[in-house]
């Protein structure tokens, strides 16, 4: 499992508590690796490099009742035209442009 660092969505930077005591809600991303099939090369002979996309789970957690009231898996999609790196030997898309995109159509007071 991996949890992401904290990420503010840019649409959101407006309504971020300035302390502690003006929290609400907290949101809570959990994000996993998953391989979702097989990239091929062109060399000669082909290699085969793990296809894989990180789906993330957003928790929005009512943080007076200390419990979550909603949750929301977004899925990584698949690069239409890999590259790869001397260091990995895998390919890997976030959902953050869906996830930022959800989070600034929440309501705020």
């Amino acid at each position: 499992m991996v949890t992401s660092p904290a990420q503010t969505a840019p649409a959101l930077t407006a309504i971020e508590a300035m302390t502690p005591e003006e929290v609400d809600t907290v949101v809570l991303q959990e994000c996993r690796s998953t391989q979702k099939g097989v990239y091929r090369t062109t060399d000669d002979p082909p290699r085969e490099m793990p296809a894989t996309a990180i789906d993330c789970e957003v928790f929005l957690i009512d943080r007076a009742a200390r419990k979550v009231y909603f949750s929301k898996v977004f899925h990584g999609k698949l690069s239409d035209e890999p590259s790869v790196s001397m260091v990995s030997n895998s390919v890997a898309n976030r959902p953050d442009q869906e996830i930022n995109a959800f989070l600034a159509g929440l309501p705020t007071r």
